[in-house]
């Protein structure tokens, strides 16, 4: 960091508020169609023990998923496998992806969230990535890309970290 500049402080498990803490259940105040109404939360995938859609969208896994300790409730590890939900086709509007991701170690840019082939950056779509250092977003129209590459903090790998990514189409 720069002189007088405060480094980036994530606190590592054992210091935060949620450690027994389990995912808000639907119904109940915390829940998070009290925040946002269903009109607007398209998904709502939790992880806690499978892959369900809390807003009804049909979801389908391939691969090995894993489950374990989660910032609020269990979380996935997808390692060996992904979700998808085949029904969802993003269309022109704006949206926001939210999540919390635990990362130990990273290997390429393995994807978080997208509706594209990550093969190719021009392809159709858009895509959210990790690396070993940041988050990257992509988007393409199948002729031109987009990039955006944000560093996190130095200590991300010592816990878990919340990404947000909001797009205003």
């Amino acid at each position: 960091t720069e002189a007088g500049e405060r480094p980036y402080y994530l606190a590592p498990d054992s210091e935060r508020a949620h450690a027994n803490v389990s995912t808000p259940e639907a119904g109940s105040e915390e829940h998070i169609s009290n925040f946002i109404t269903n009109r607007q939360l398209i998904t709502y995938l939790t992880f806690d023990g499978d892959i369900s859609d809390e807003c009804g969208a049909e979801t389908t896994s391939s691969g090995n998923i894993y489950y374990l300790e989660g910032y609020f409730g269990e979380a996935a590890n997808f390692r060996e496998g992904y979700v998808t939900i085949p029904k969802y086709a993003p269309d022109m509007s704006s949206f926001t992806v939210s999540l919390w991701v635990n990362v130990k170690a990273i290997s390429s840019d393995p994807v978080l969230f997208s509706n594209k082939n990550w093969f190719n950056g021009s392809a159709k779509g858009y895509v959210l990535a990790i690396t070993d250092g940041s988050v990257k977003f992509n988007a393409g129209d199948s002729h031109n890309r987009m990039d955006l590459e944000t560093k996190l903090p130095d200590n991300f790998k010592t816990g878990w970290t919340h990404l947000t990514l909001a797009v205003d189409r």
